[in-house]
């Protein structure tokens, strides 16, 4: 009768350990002092990664790729899509590499707690018959009970898509396209690129070269070229203070998106461009706005022109990269 009274209570122990682990704990999606971020695997893949229509890394390297890159400006409260582009073999076949592997996961850590958790997982193999098997299942989590799936969780994520994707600027197959929606409460505000104006009606890599063309001799495409000028003149002249105002919603919104104090990326920001001015064994590129494209991205609503940077006299480059956006017939640098 002893040794069972003794092994009762040790099941009971035990039971009370286990039920411990699934205690209930502040929701880390509604804390501040947070990052959202991408973690990308990948190997034998050309892949284009993108939260929420934003492009935010590409690799056309085919060899293993290991990257966590922060999104915190670009995630909202609602729907958040995580997309893939993996891009076909650029000769006749236009395939998908046979052993091409790619794995997104969405994730969110607090940087004085360490928690780290993961949101969801978007997971592709083309050699495997199901080729997105690993992805997370499609169904509700809770991030008071660290993402376990529960019919009462706060988060919903949605099964994998899988689409073909023209090639560039042509008819053919260039490749696929796989992406996965996630539904959670964040604690930002809404970035105000989400409600802008959309700049061109559908992605660009389903126009042509000559309807490309065209669009870069619409008038409002021409005024954001002469905005660049002013910019590049500015840097060129060691005046950066000349464009400050321009900066003004991408450093609010990025004192917010990082947890800044107010104002630290308006300095922030000028001390790296003054850096960039000051270093000598790098040299301004020149601007020629005929000779630059345009990139807008996949939400139609932020367009970027590769046109703002500086060689290094040793090799490589270092580029400004600036996002605006349309609201009222006017352009915003936003990111």
């Amino acid at each position: 009768m002893k040794t069972l009274k003794i092994f009762l209570l040790f099941i009971v122990f035990i039971n009370i350990s286990l039920f411990a682990d699934k205690k209930v704990h502040e929701n880390i999606l509604m804390q501040k002092n947070i990052q959202y971020y991408l973690e990308i695997r990948a190997k034998n893949a050309e892949i284009e990664v993108f939260i929420n229509g934003v492009e935010i890394y590409s690799d056309y390297g085919l060899g293993n790729i290991f990257i966590d890159y922060p999104v915190n400006d670009y995630i909202r409260t609602g729907k958040n899509e995580v997309k893939v582009k993996l891009i076909a073999e650029k000769d006749v076949s236009y395939i998908i590499k046979d052993k091409a592997e790619v794995e997104v996961n969405l994730k969110v850590k607090n940087f004085k707690t360490k928690e780290n958790y993961v949101i969801s997982t978007l997971k592709y193999t083309h050699n495997n018959e199901d080729k997105t098997i690993g992805s997370s299942l499609e169904g509700k989590y809770n991030s008071l009970k660290d993402f376990v799936m529960d019919q009462e969780g706060n988060v919903e994520v949605n099964a994998p898509e899988i689409e073909n994707n023209p090639i560039r600027f042509g008819e053919k197959n260039g490749g696929l396209i796989v992406s996965q929606n996630v539904y959670f409460e964040t604690a930002y505000p809404k970035w105000k690129f989400f409600d802008s104006e959309d700049i061109i009606e559908k992605r660009m890599e389903l126009y042509t070269v000559d309807e490309l063309d065209k669009i870069k001799e619409r008038s409002d495409i021409k005024e954001l070229y002469n905005i660049y000028t002013k910019i590049h003149t500015a840097l060129k002249n060691k005046k950066p203070e000349r464009i400050l105002d321009l900066f003004e919603e991408r450093n609010n919104e990025l004192d917010i998106a990082w947890g800044k104090e107010s104002g630290f990326m308006k300095v922030d920001n000028l001390v790296s461009i003054k850096e960039e001015i000051d270093n000598l064994d790098k040299e301004l590129v020149e601007f020629n706005h005929k000779d630059m494209a345009f990139f807008i991205e996949d939400n139609l609503k932020l367009i970027h022109i590769p046109a703002i940077g500086w060689n290094k006299k040793d090799g490589g480059s270092v580029d400004l990269n600036l996002k605006f956006r349309r609201e009222n017939g006017k352009w915003i640098l936003t990111r």
